[in-house]
Formats: C-alpha cells, structure tokens, sequence
C-alpha cells in the first residue's frame, strides 16, 4: 500500500488539471497514489486524469455532491497512512511530500502539517506569501479560533486521526468544510508548521470562494456554533477567541454589502467592531465614499477571497 494517498476532487478541472498532476508526479517523494475523485464533470477532466498512469485511482461519482461530501467519498476509498489534499488548480513545490513526510515519521504526536504557500493570480503575472508572519505550531485551537491560516492545499495529515472523529468532512458545507475539520483536528492533539512556501494556489473567477461568496458568513457560523459545543471548555474559556471570530463573521457580511454597493448596511454591520482590527476600521471608512466613487472601485474589492 502506499504511504501517502493524495486526495483529488474534480468538477470539471481541466483547465488547470494537467499543472496540478505535474506537480504531483514532480515531487521528490514517490511512494503515493492519487485517489481522483471525478465529482460529475462534463468537460474531459476523466481523460486527463486516466491518462496519467496506475498511480491515479479514478471515481466518479453517480450526481454532483457538495465539495465536502464528495471528499468524504474519495477518502474512503483511501489507502495511504498519511492523507494530503490537492484541487485541480493548485500546485505543489518538488519537496513538499518529502518534508511532511519527514517531519511527520520524526513526529508520531502530529496529528496534521501545514505549511506556508503563494498566492498566485495568473493575470497579474505574480504571486505573493500568504502567511508573511511565522505561524503556530503545537496546541494551537485558540490561535486558529482567533485566525486559521490553513491552505487546504498544504495540509498532510494522519488517516488515523482524521477516522478517530466523529465525521470527517461536513458535506452540509459548500466552503468550510475543511476550516470544520482541521479545527477539530486541532482541538484533539498537535500541529506542526513548516514556514516554507510549498505550494501555488492559484485565484481565478471561477473560484468557489468567490462564486459562493454569499454563504462564508453563514457557514463561518454555522462552524463557530458547532465548535462552541463541541465542547464546554471552549465556550469557557475562550470567551475572547470567540468573540473575535464573530466580529470576523460581521467584517465578511459588511464586505459582501460593499461589493453589492449597500454602503449603508455595511456601514452599520462594521459599527460596533469598528475599533477590533485595522481592517475593520479601513473597511468602516470605505463605507463613506460616495457610491459612484464606490462603484468605479468595486473591481478591486471583488478580487478579494475571504479566505
């Protein structure tokens, strides 16, 4: 059996599917199989995908799932002892496997890897770190519960625990699924980080994040809700944490407002976390630009990913 399976979910992908594969079949690291799961597409992602040898276990599903269901179907079909994630416009550096693997067999306390990544946007021909600062690494829930800096893309975690939790990922959710997951992976044991950009995740139009952008305030609740009673220690003692998520919760819905031109409703959502971050504040005194001004600068809101 291999030692890591790589888990691929596809909804035609093809665009960007042939990059993703590369930078799988580049890596330093081979002993891996790579559990495709075709998730109803129309476009040729499935000939691509078979076309790249035994190493792809290819599925498709029967309908078209939610992201976090159709993932649930392609890890049980799953048979490395490590499990690691990769969408089909993503892209790993050569050494990424390599490095979690590593770090994680030194490791056996680990539950997950994350590493840092780049933000790459193809028509501005660049790319940016993500994560400028250094991030947590051991118990790390309050930390995340306050910022969680997981690229799903760079996650490398132990099959075990992810099947020692109740569920894996909740398919109710259509982009927050994995924030549900790692946060309860992160609550049950030890996370390590590795500062090091180790892979490309790439910002387009069709983009879940921004498709959807309308639902991430009432899934980041939803989740909230659901940690909060996951167990009664985190409703008590991390009142603060909390409460800084759910003024996170309000900055999203004010700047969905914004990027529907209702400048009022945001303004009046940012009112009373105004004074919380930088970010709020900035985004409260945007709420005073006169609309036509607003509007001509709405291009450049739109290109945010709320992650």
């Amino acid at each position: 059996m291999p030692l890591v399976s790589i888990i691929m979910n596809c909804h035609n992908g093809s665009k960007y599917l042939r990059e993703a594969l590369d930078s799988i079949y580049s890596q330093s690291f081979k002993d891996f199989e790579i559990v495709f799961w075709d998730n109803f597409s129309t476009d040729d992602s499935a000939e691509i995908a078979v076309s790249y040898g035994e190493k792809v276990k290819y599925y498709r599903g029967e309908e078209f799932l939610t992201l976090g269901a159709a993932r649930n179907k392609a890890l049980e079909k799953a048979q490395g002892k490590y499990i690691a994630f990769l969408d089909c416009d993503d892209i790993w550096m050569p050494l990424k496997l390599e490095k979690q693997v590593h770090l994680m067999e030194e490791n056996p306390i680990v539950e997950f890897i994350y590493t840092n990544f780049y933000m790459m946007e193809p028509k501005k021909g660049k790319s940016k770190i993500v994560l400028p600062k250094y991030q947590p690494s051991g118990d790390v829930f309050a930390a995340f519960l306050k910022k969680f800096p997981v690229g799903l893309l760079t996650a490398f975690v132990r099959k075990n625990s992810m099947d020692k939790l109740q569920h894996h990922f909740d398919p109710t959710l259509k982009l927050t699924s994995e924030y549900d997951l790692f946060m309860r992976l992160a609550y049950k044991g030890y996370v390590e980080y590795i500062g090091e950009p180790l892979a490309y995740y790439r910002v387009h139009e069709n983009m879940s994040s921004l498709c959807l952008r309308q639902e991430w305030p009432g899934e980041l609740s939803y989740v909230l809700e659901k940690l909060i009673h996951f167990d009664d220690a985190i409703k008590n003692d991390m009142k603060r944490e909390i409460a800084q998520q759910q003024n996170y919760i309000e900055f999203i819905k004010a700047k969905n407002k914004m990027l529907d031109g209702d400048l009022r409703s945001a303004r009046d959502l940012l009112t009373p976390c105004k004074m919380q971050s930088v970010k709020a504040f900035l985004l409260y005194t945007g709420t005073f630009i006169p609309l036509p001004i607003w509007l001509w600068l709405k291009p450049v809101w739109e290109r945010g990913t709320f992650r």
